[in-house]
């Protein structure tokens, strides 16, 4: 039987007038929220770091920003659990969150995943320790903005899932 400890990622864009007065800087803060574990064993997600990518200007063509796990604005978390198992850990929507802001929309794509946990594609293993820790788990993404992006809050939940292996 599987366990699972699910966490709700809510992630939403700040406005921020650029220094210089001309354009519109965003960047991406991540809150995460514990829920309680319905299932086997108790397991702890907490995050140590959210996923912040560099303020982003406002331009006239699409970008692309994509955010490493080895970044230093990737997002970390530590899991504490049953020592010595193998965990999967992953990011739900799987494959694009859309982030919204009235009609404008932006997407984060292809998460990554490093640190203590290896990237398997759509997700990670990674093995608890004899303390039953599996600390820096690390997550970056990919931010695609649309041309002339709106300026104000966009948002949208995801969620980290950490399941044990049998």
């Amino acid at each position: 039987m599987k366990t699972s400890n699910l966490v709700p990622m809510t992630c939403w864009w700040l406005r921020l007038l650029s220094d210089q007065g001309t354009g519109i800087r965003f960047f991406l803060a991540c809150l995460f929220l514990l829920t309680p574990n319905l299932y086997l064993s108790a397991q702890t997600i907490s995050e140590e770091s959210p996923l912040t990518f560099s303020p982003v200007l406002s331009q006239q063509k699409p970008q692309t920003v994509t955010l490493s796990p080895s970044d230093s604005g990737a997002a970390v978390f530590d899991v504490l659990g049953i020592p010595n198992r193998r965990v999967k850990v992953k990011v739900s929507p799987k494959k694009h969150a859309t982030l919204r802001n009235g009609r404008s929309k932006a997407k984060i794509t292809d998460y990554s995943f490093g640190g203590s946990v290896v990237d398997r594609g759509d997700y990670a293993i990674g093995t608890l320790d004899n303390s039953g820790r599996l600390n820096n788990i690390r997550v970056g993404a990919t931010l695609r903005m649309p041309a002339q992006a709106r300026s104000g809050r966009y948002s949208r939940i995801l969620i980290l899932q950490v399941d044990y292996k049998d």
